[in-house]
C-alpha cells in the first residue's frame, strides 16, 4: 500500500469504528445472502463475531506500517480460519461485501481513491490469511482472492 492509501484508509476507518456495529451487521447480512455456503461456519449468534470483525479490521489498520506485525496477525487469524473450514474460495465474496459495507456506511465518502485503497488493504490481508490457512492445512493455494 502506498503511504496516501495508507492515510486514507485510518482517516475513514476511523468513521467506522466509531459506528462498528453498522458496518458489521450489514456485512454480515450481504454475506449471507450472496454466498450462503458460508452461514454454517459460524454460530447461530453471531454478535461476537460481528465484534471480533471490527476488532480484526482496526488492528491491521493499525498495523499497516508494521509489516511484521501485520503479517502475523493475518496469518493468525487465517490459520484459526483454516479451522472454522475457510477457503480460498470464500475471500473474493467477503472482500465484495466488506467493500459494499464499507461503501454503505460511509456514503460520499467512501470515494473510488478510498475504495481502492481499502480493496488494496483487504488483498494483502486475504493473501496472508490464505498463506496462513494453507500452512495449516499443510496445502497450496487454489484460489485468489478477489478485491473486488
Amino acid at each position: 500500500m502506498s503511504p496516501d492509501q495508507m492515510e486514507l484508509v485510518r482517516g475513514t476507518a476511523d468513521v467506522l469504528m466509531s459506528i462498528g456495529s453498522r458496518v458489521s451487521d450489514h456485512f454480515y447480512d450481504e454475506l449471507f445472502t450472496v454466498a450462503p455456503g458460508v452461514r454454517p461456519l459460524f454460530p447461530d449468534d453471531i454478535t461476537e463475531q460481528k465484534i471480533k470483525l471490527m476488532d480484526t479490521l482496526a488492528s491491521m489498520v493499525g498495523f499497516m506500517t508494521h509489516p511484521d506485525m501485520f503479517a502475523s496477525v493475518a496469518r493468525q487469524v487465517g490459520r484459526r480460519h483454516a479451522a472454522y473450514g475457510a477457503l480460498a474460495d470464500h475471500y473474493g465474496p467477503v472482500g465484495e461485501c466488506l467493500l459494499s459495507s464499507l461503501h454503505k456506511v460511509l456514503g460520499p465518502r467512501f470515494t473510488p481513491e478510498v475504495r481502492e485503497a481499502w480493496a488494496t488493504l483487504y488483498g494483502e490481508i486475504a493473501a496472508v490469511m490464505i498463506a496462513g490457512q494453507e500452512a495449516a492445512r499443510g496445502t497450496a493455494s487454489a484460489g485468489n482472492p478477489a478485491t473486488a
